[in-house]
């Protein structure tokens, strides 16, 4: 038997120069507690995600990257303004995975999941920064595993650039794609309800130029991608048949 899952490793950048590291933990603490009680994601989880290191670090372990990138950006967007990289490592587990505890877990996923956060670390200091990284262990093309690490990495990046109200609009309009395509009229609405009844001009310029449109787009098809083209079992049989 091959106990081949996906880790989830998150790390707070510069964790210890945020704002408020309280409100960071209680955020993070009950965006995993939603996370881990939403019934469509129940069954990607082996562990759950945990905090496992104060708020520097967080972690879960995964059957599937089903739902993938639904779990790291909502994550993700919680926290702001701290950033979040991740490392997601499919490999072998060799203790602990009975528990359904990550923290009584170890294996070789582990230490590469955490190299590979090490790694992004060091190369932040040769200012070349990542937010994602991905290793299948060769059991998809590299260059495939490439250009969705890149494509997330991109999607990361137009993201932190973002200012306090591009936040708001890209959170509404995440929230509209969720309920209802119809929740608001038109851009004048969006612009009263959040931004202080700035111009639809204003809204509309905002929406396009700072990327807000081509970063939904983007997550639409980030999200089809993980939750369409990969299952661990396919993976394994692939592999190991």
């Amino acid at each position: 038997m091959n106990d081949n899952y996906f880790v989830v490793l998150g790390d707070v950048r510069e964790s210890r120069k945020s704002n408020d590291r309280n409100l960071l933990q209680k955020k993070l603490t009950q965006t995993m507690g939603i996370i881990n009680q939403t019934k469509a994601y129940s069954k990607v989880f082996l562990a759950p995600f945990s905090i496992l290191k104060g708020v520097d670090e967080v972690g879960a372990v995964l059957k599937s990257v089903t739902h993938l990138y639904q779990l790291i950006s909502t994550i993700e967007n919680a926290i702001y303004p701290d950033i979040m990289r991740f490392a997601v490592n499919l490999n072998r587990i060799d203790v602990g995975v009975m528990s359904k505890d990550i923290k009584m877990m170890d294996g070789p996923a582990f230490h590469e999941a955490s190299q590979q956060l090490t790694n992004m670390k060091v190369k932040e200091k040769l200012k070349s920064r990542k937010y994602f990284s991905l290793d299948f262990n060769e059991m998809l093309p590299k260059q495939i595993e490439l250009m969705y690490e890149s494509l997330v990495n991109m999607v990361f990046w137009i993201k932190i650039n973002w200012k306090e109200d591009d936040y708001k609009i890209y959170k509404y309009y995440k929230e509209v794609d969720r309920v209802s395509k119809n929740k608001i009229k038109n851009m004048e609405e969006l612009g009263f309800i959040l931004l202080n009844n700035k111009s639809q001009q204003a809204i509309s310029k905002r929406f396009v130029n700072h990327g807000i449109s081509l970063v939904l787009d983007m997550e639409r098809n980030l999200e089809d991608v993980f939750n369409n083209s990969f299952d661990l079992v396919k993976l394994n049989n692939k592999i190991y048949s």
